[in-house]
């Protein structure tokens, strides 16, 4: 049931202030409740629920958390004196009172918090219509520059067919010339229509005139070109003829060699008839010539290069590299075998045995001659309780390891001493695979030869003595000794299992029982296993027998009667009995129940004092007056 903290009060006309004290009073572990007419401070185990007698306006209202303290300051929605703090009314009022109160928090909190919601859509439709505003404005202005820039490219060419319709308005030199008409059988591949349209003898004689002279009839000629040209005022053009086979280009500029071609035709073919010049003809076009198109390399197989595409084609790039650095990395881990040693020793290390196995088998099929890796992944397999595979490795390394030193018995002396400890864990392991298989015998050969090699090792020879003990005729006896020599060992879950094996023999003495069941609960208490502490005792309290031998202890009747120290049983029984109630008072203390642990300890205390063990006695009186201590604070 919470408890109810101090709390102190006092008013003015408009305010209300309360004043709560308790201990660990803060604001973190407070959870504080204030509505129009009630108010709760729940702080555990704490608890305070006041029923204002009149309603104070929730929303203008301050609450100040202190050292163990909470200072409430509540405005009131009428001015005036209340004279008591909290309503006085029936228990059904005041709770319809107090959960429409609450009902009503809860109807303001929500549309409180829809009004933020509906403020907050407000400002984003706001922000929205303002960003759909500025790019209208800014489509607007792009398309208001597209329309200048077009009206601007339209009247520069209307301007210019203007300029072109006067000039072509003017006499033409060629008004008077008569026309010669196109043949109708002239194919359009000859070489004087060569794609231009036909054209008159005047003009197929300026074009050829400066180019190489088309060949007639099928007969080679030699070419006539044109040795130099001078510009003079006469405009004089002289020819040579050249010798065949050999053509120079035309050395003077472009204005010199239309002004030549035209004063040649004028002499030569027409005389001085024709008077225009040769820029006012079509220009000379070159023959084809196939050209080779090439296309840009892609940089992907599989993306288009496109400019807009840039960085994602980069991007593409470079993670394509570092993949395949990656993987040449790891192609180049993968044949080195000491790499993938070291990569299986950290998984074995880390607990993940399976893939320790996995890195061992890599290096083992790269050097097959690696034992350290047959010896790393026996202990792997021994791990995952995959026991023959266990067997099998330690058996190859320590065939490679006794002919490894066969083959060099006059190494170094560190190398043998090297070699011989790793046989002699290599014996181990192998020797507790073989008894996980319930194969003894070859576990005893194993470790024999282990503790041949190292006499001694104490663990070696414990290991040994055991082996030899499942080997004999099981006894109760023969396996007490064991657990007592693992309990001393401080193998605590050795000795536990050896004390079930004594438990679970049929023929066991009761007293061989008393004290297995006793001293597992010993283990258990030192591996915090406190419920089996308290089960074991138990079972030890029905084990104990009365001196008449006519019936076992009742240890509630013991507990519950009045001469604790008197009850029928010898020496040795007392003493177990005392220790029994001492571990399960404590495993009790542990679990919280600290009144049935007192009981115990008070109860084993009083046999100590009853029996002269004045020390022992003593030493649990600590304990009680903790356990009792802790029973009354609850």
């Amino acid at each position: 049931m919470p408890l109810t903290p101090q709390y102190t009060w006092d008013e003015t006309d408009t305010t209300v202030n309360v004043a709560v004290t308790a201990p660990g009073l803060t604001k973190a572990k407070t959870d504080l409740l204030i509505c129009d007419t009630f108010v709760r401070v729940n702080a555990p185990p704490y608890l305070l629920q006041l029923d204002l007698a009149h309603a104070v306006d929730d929303s203008n209202g301050t609450a100040v958390f202190g050292s163990s303290s909470l200072a409430l300051r509540l405005s009131k929605v009428d001015r005036g004196l209340w004279g008591q703090l909290a309503i006085q009314a029936p228990k059904e009022e005041v709770q319809q009172r107090r959960q429409q109160a609450q009902q009503r928090l809860a109807d303001s909190l929500a549309s409180n918090k829809q009004a933020q919601l509906d403020r907050k859509k407000a400002l984003d439709k706001a922000a929205s219509d303002r960003r759909i505003d500025l790019d209208r404005q800014k489509r607007d202005a792009v398309e208001q520059q597209k329309q200048q820039e077009l009206d601007a490219q339209r009247a520069q060419v209307t301007s210019w067919q203007i300029e072109v319709g006067k000039e072509g308005s003017a006499e033409s030199d060629y008004e008077d010339e008569q026309v010669e008409a196109m043949p109708a059988s002239l194919d359009q591949n000859c070489s004087d229509y060569d794609g231009r349209g036909w054209r008159a003898k005047k003009a197929r004689a300026v074009e050829h005139a400066g180019a190489t002279p088309a060949m007639a009839d099928g007969m080679q000629q030699p070419p006539v070109e044109l040795l130099h040209v001078q510009q003079d005022d006469s405009k004089q053009a002289i020819w040579e003829d050249q010798p065949a086979g050999e053509y120079t280009q035309l050395a003077t500029g472009s204005q010199q060699s239309s002004s030549t071609v035209h004063d040649l035709e004028s002499s030569q073919a027409y005389g001085d008839e024709a008077q225009s010049s040769a820029a006012d003809m079509a220009p000379v076009r070159s023959g084809c010539v196939p050209v080779a198109v090439q296309f840009t390399k892609l940089e992907t197989e599989h993306l288009p290069a496109r400019e807009t595409r840039e960085q994602e084609i980069s991007s593409y790039k470079r993670k394509s590299q570092d993949h395949e650095a990656l993987e040449g990395s790891v192609d180049m881990s993968e044949r080195q075998p000491m790499f993938l040693k070291d990569k299986a020793d950290g998984m074995h290390q880390a607990g993940n045995y399976r893939a320790a196995v996995n890195a061992y088998t890599k290096a083992i099929q790269i050097d097959m001659g690696m034992t350290v890796c047959y010896s790393n992944r026996a202990a792997s397999y021994l791990k995952l309780k995959e026991f023959r595979l266990c067997i099998q490795d330690c058996t190859t390394a320590l065939a490679q390891m006794e002919a490894t030193m066969s083959s060099s018995a006059a190494g170094s002396s560190n190398a043998a001493t090297a070699t011989h400890s790793s046989m002699i864990k290599l014996l181990t392991r192998r020797a507790a695979a073989q008894v996980e298989l319930h194969d003894f015998a070859s576990a005893k050969t194993d470790l024999g030869e282990a503790v041949a090699r190292r006499p001694d090792d104490k663990q070696l020879q414990d290991d040994l003595r055991e082996i030899n003990a499942c080997l004999q005729p099981v006894s109760s006896s023969t396996l007490r000794s064991i657990a007592d020599e693992r309990f001393k060992s401080h193998d605590m879950q050795g000795a536990a299992d050896a004390y079930t094996a004594v438990l679970a023999l049929p023929d066991a003495a009761c007293a061989d029982k008393l004290a297995a069941a006793s001293n597992r609960a010993a283990c258990s208490l030192a591996q915090r296993d406190y419920t089996k502490v308290i089960d074991d005792c138990n079972l030890a309290f029905g084990l104990l027998i009365r001196v008449d031998g006519l019936a076992a202890l009742d240890i509630q009747d013991y507990l519950q009667s009045n001469q604790k120290g008197s009850v029928d049983l010898d020496d040795k029984q007392k003493r177990s009995l005392c220790r029994l109630l001492a571990r399960r008072g404590a495993a009790l203390g542990h679990l919280a129940r600290y009144s049935s642990a007192a009981l115990d300890l008070q109860a084993a205390q009083e046999m100590y004092a009853a029996m002269g063990q004045q020390a022992k006695a003593n030493s649990l009186l600590a304990d009680i007056q903790k356990f009792q201590g802790m029973q009354y604070r609850l």
